[in-house]
């Protein structure tokens, strides 16, 4: 988790200032620039949730956590080169259902994962990976930022997610963990 949410960290945080920028303006219904975006995210997020909940059940929590990770690291990929509101609102509906498909099945993988009366350390786990990845995209990724352009940012931020998606696929299969429902 902590790999999606370093990406995670470093969009929010500097989101604000990429847009000013690249001079990238618009708006719709009263609203502008990147608070469009935070809503077209959240209203993302409240539409893909539930269908990714209900895929990472039945299927699996790689059916849900491995679109999730690559869609993350498509939006990140995308920002990277956006210069445009409609591309970045459509960076918002990306960045969304992949935040809305990985966090929780991410999450609820983590605690199929743990003995139950291990699930409470896990989701504790969990939470501490996700805030640390906050922490960590805010100030790394504020460094690059600093010393390189928004450009390579994303661009590492796209990375270490496509890195996370990597890591999963690699313990699926040294674990042979594919073929346990739930995972």
């Amino acid at each position: 988790m902590m790999t999606a949410s370093i990406g995670y960290g470093c969009v929010v945080s500097f989101l604000p200032t990429l847009v000013m920028e690249r001079g990238i303006t618009g708006s719709f219904l009263g609203l502008s620039d990147y608070a469009f975006y935070y809503i077209v995210y959240a209203l993302t997020l409240l539409l893909t949730r539930g269908i990714w909940g209900r895929l990472s059940d039945k299927y699996g929590r790689k059916a849900a956590i491995m679109p999730g990770m690559l869609l993350l690291a498509g939006g990140t990929l995308l920002l990277a080169y956006t210069w445009s509101f409609p591309l970045l609102l459509l960076v918002g509906v990306i960045y969304a259902a992949g935040f809305g498909a990985a966090q929780p099945s991410i999450l609820a993988w983590t605690v199929d994962r743990a003995g139950h009366t291990e699930r409470g350390a896990a989701v504790s786990t969990f939470f501490i990976a996700f805030d640390g990845g906050l922490g960590l995209g805010a100030l790394i990724m504020g460094t690059v930022i600093q010393h390189f352009s928004y450009e390579v940012t994303f661009l590492a931020t796209t990375l270490i997610t496509f890195l996370g998606f990597l890591l999963y696929v690699y313990y699926l299969y040294s674990t042979r963990s594919d073929t346990v429902r739930g995972v």
